[in-house]
């Protein structure tokens, strides 16, 4: 899994792969998250936040977020592959 926002790990998603992730939490909030490899090593992606979305509030709808991650070294035999990103 090519997590982008909370998960410190060198996974990307798959060139011209995408990877789409819900997490419910406490008062009825989704954050939806997508990744799109646009190339073999580098994810951009996307999260949408709202709070309230489930049940009889209002919904209010945080900022969207712009996500990118580039592994710009693969692991090798006693090394661990590094990734960037924002």
């Amino acid at each position: 899994m090519a997590d982008l926002i909370d998960v410190p790990t060198a996974d990307v998603a798959d060139h011209y792969g995408y990877d789409l992730n819900f997490r419910f939490y406490t008062g009825g909030g989704v954050l939806t998250k997508t990744a799109f490899g646009v190339l073999p090593r580098l994810t951009i992606g996307f999260g949408l936040d709202a709070q309230q979305l489930i049940g009889a509030n209002t919904v209010d709808m945080n900022r969207p977020t712009l996500n990118m991650k580039w592994r710009f070294f693969d692991s090798k035999r006693n090394l661990p592959a590094v990734a960037l990103g924002f």
